[in-house]
């Protein structure tokens, strides 16, 4: 296989919705259910799922330096609102320093419901990406 195949390697996409699907799935039952907070196997799922896209990342990054360009820039705005929203999703995580920042009570807080609007958010963004470097639209 070639650099630009690996790099729209179905499979890597699939494995990325799939992960983001569940946790999405995770999270609605959370709020549904009034769970304040995320098990730990949400956080184990949400960042195994994401090894795909840093393998596509580094795949885009190679085609890059190699000279070649999705078919629109649009791609590079899905791909860095993608990293804006992992980076979101990391400073929620439980225990870090941005979440006490950001979390005035703990105790009131619904983990699960931003956890639902971020990764909702997320899937959509990894399946736009997808379309405008396949297809580009």
């Amino acid at each position: 296989m070639t650099l630009p195949q690996w790099h729209a390697w179905p499979i890597l996409l699939v494995v990325t919705l799939a992960g983001d699907a569940l946790c999405v799935a995770a999270a609605v039952f959370g709020d549904l259910t009034g769970r304040y907070r995320m098990p730990h196997l949400f956080w184990w799922v949400l960042w195994l799922a994401q090894i795909p896209l840093g393998i596509q990342l580094v795949l885009g990054l190679a085609l890059l330096a190699a000279g070649r360009r999705p078919s629109t820039s649009l791609h590079f705005l899905y791909g860095g609102l993608i990293v804006a929203t992992l980076a979101a999703l990391a400073a929620l995580r439980p225990g870090t320093r941005m979440r006490r920042v950001i979390v005035r009570d703990e105790a009131r807080y619904r983990e699960s419901r931003w956890l639902m609007v971020l990764c909702l958010f997320l899937l959509g963004l990894v399946g736009r990406a997808y379309m405008t470097g396949m297809l580009g639209r």
